[in-house]
């Protein structure tokens, strides 16, 4: 080989080099973005979610109260309910970091129990079937472990990546 091709040779495996570092430098960033970016995305879906329940259980604490019927309380489940599934859709399609695997899965588990728990609700309300209040007293129960477990990954996924 002469001195031109080695130093080719040479240059080329030097722009490899540097090319697989930069990429391996800029994917790992961006990995650490998108950990961010998610995280931040987490927060604002649970706080939406937050919200949406404690505009619901503020209907259902006025149905206590004795300010709306059954079917009232039944007819106002059902405009709740699409918002629910709304919101789990929207969160079920997104893209969540492999370290988010978990958190997202007993969210996901969370909305879909809670989701149950009011449509069993609403049967009741019409209904005045105990069966499905039970039922859906017990699914609220699923739905609040769920959400404590995806918040104690979340929190092991913040120690572990600061």
């Amino acid at each position: 080989m002469n001195k031109l091709t080695k130093k080719k040779i040479i240059m080329s495996c030097i722009i490899s080099i540097a090319v697989i570092i930069l990429l391996f430098t800029l994917n790992s960033e961006s990995t650490g973005i998108s950990r961010e970016k998610y995280s931040k995305y987490l927060q604002t879906t649970t706080d939406k979610s937050v919200n949406l329940t404690r505009s619901y259980q503020d209907e259902i604490g006025l149905w206590v109260k004795g300010d709306y019927s059954n079917i009232t309380m039944a007819k106002i489940t059902e405009t709740f309910l699409p918002k629910f599934i709304i919101q789990l859709n929207e969160f079920n399609n997104t893209k969540s970091p492999e370290l988010y695997d978990k958190v997202k899965e007993n969210f996901v588990k969370s909305f879909e129990n809670e989701i149950k728990s009011y449509e069993l609700f609403k049967y009741y309300l019409i209904t005045n079937n105990s069966t499905e209040n039970g039922l859906s007293i017990d699914y609220l129960s699923k739905a609040l472990e769920y959400e404590t477990m995806a918040r104690s990954y979340y929190n092991q996924v913040s120690n572990t990546s600061r």
